[in-house]
């Protein structure tokens, strides 16, 4: 849903330079679609989640703990 919508966005919009979008959208899938893209994202980030800043962080299992 976001990614098409993101799609449709930058085709008609080059010059957006970030998306904004509820925690509902914040998923693995839809922040890979959008840094494919060349775009920026922020998503509001639920608590008891597990976040990496980086792949590289991804990868070596470096990922922080959101809380409240």
């Amino acid at each position: 849903m976001l990614a098409g919508f993101c799609a449709a966005l930058c085709r008609k919009n080059r010059d957006i330079g970030y998306i904004l979008a509820d925690s509902w959208f914040a998923s693995n899938e839809n922040m890979r679609f959008i840094a494919g893209k060349e775009k920026l994202f922020i998503f509001e980030v639920k608590a008891n989640r597990l976040v990496a800043t980086s792949e590289r962080e991804r990868k070596e299992g470096k990922s922080l703990q959101t809380s409240l």
